[in-house]
């Protein structure tokens, strides 16, 4: 879901992707080093590598905003247990 930047308070168990504070897509858009996972983490890279798939794939941009909130739901699951 779409949430105002660092005024938002994430509830119990969810997990942020694209925004402040932020892990995975972080390192996939700055590459800064922030949250000390090496260059090239392969989860890292492989979500970028699934993310620019559904960009060239899809047909619109609702289209990839319900595409990839599913990628995204499926891997908060991922994450999720381990």
């Amino acid at each position: 879901m779409f949430v105002s930047g660092k005024d938002y308070t994430p509830r119990p168990g969810e997990l942020r992707f694209d925004m402040f504070d932020a892990e995975i897509v972080h390192d996939i858009d700055l590459k800064d080093g922030k949250f000390g996972r090496p260059a090239g983490r392969p989860d890292a890279d492989g979500v970028a590598r699934a993310i620019s798939a559904l960009a060239l794939s899809a047909a619109d941009d609702d289209e990839r905003v319900a595409r990839g909130g599913a990628l995204f739901e499926d891997l908060h699951k991922l994450y999720g247990r381990q």
